[in-house]
């Protein structure tokens, strides 16, 4: 057998060996490509499920901030009614009532369980209200697990937040402002000067 006769063998059929090394490459290649595509589409999935989920807690903590300012609003509108006179802490619920369009302004959207998920400040229980004085800075309404017509102080705020650690406050001025627990020392509660504001219902 000539050596030209080999050589022609040889080129005809290649190591099997070079060719299944070749072939586990580009499987190699191909699960890598397929590994990738699945963990991105993985991360994209997280990402927006995160994005949704955000947007949700976004969404009802705006609605919350909307219906504490109708409350807040409401308790000034009743105020100018009533000789700038607070409704007794008791029925403050009640007083407030005709004043909102819905009873469903009470409720919390994080708090659905409750007809109402805010309290009153009692320390302006009754009290008459003077305006132009720096009374706007002390709390009306707030955030509480108390129930309809729960009215107190700092006791009755949420065992937990309801929003990231953030409670939402209602002011005099007519604003809502959130706070965490850190902060919670620099609201003003009273009780109020009876000298500014006059006496009041207990």
């Amino acid at each position: 057998m000539s050596p030209n006769f080999i050589g022609s063998a040889i080129r005809a059929f290649p190591p099997v060996r070079r060719r299944y090394g070749r072939s586990r490459l580009q499987v190699l290649v191909a699960g890598v490509i397929v590994s990738g595509v699945i963990l991105f589409g993985y991360l994209g999935y997280v990402v927006s499920i995160s994005l949704i989920q955000k947007g949700r807690e976004t969404k009802t903590s705006q609605a919350c901030i909307q219906h504490e300012v109708i409350l807040v609003r409401a308790m000034l509108r009743y105020v100018r009614d009533y000789d700038n006179t607070f409704p007794a802490a008791s029925t403050w619920c009640d007083s407030l009532r005709p004043y909102v369009a819905d009873e469903g302004v009470f409720v919390c959207p994080l708090a659905p369980a409750l007809r109402c998920g805010y309290a009153f400040n009692s320390a302006y229980s009754g009290i008459r209200y003077e305006p132009g004085r720096d009374n706007d800075k002390f709390v009306v309404i707030f955030e509480s697990d108390g129930g309809w017509n729960a009215s107190g102080g700092r006791e009755l705020l949420p065992r937990k937040p309801r929003h990231h650690g953030v409670v939402f406050f209602g002011f005099l001025a007519g604003y809502v402002a959130g706070f965490p627990s850190s902060s919670f020392s620099e609201l003003e509660w009273g009780p109020l000067p009876t000298g500014e504001f006059g006496g009041g219902i207990r």
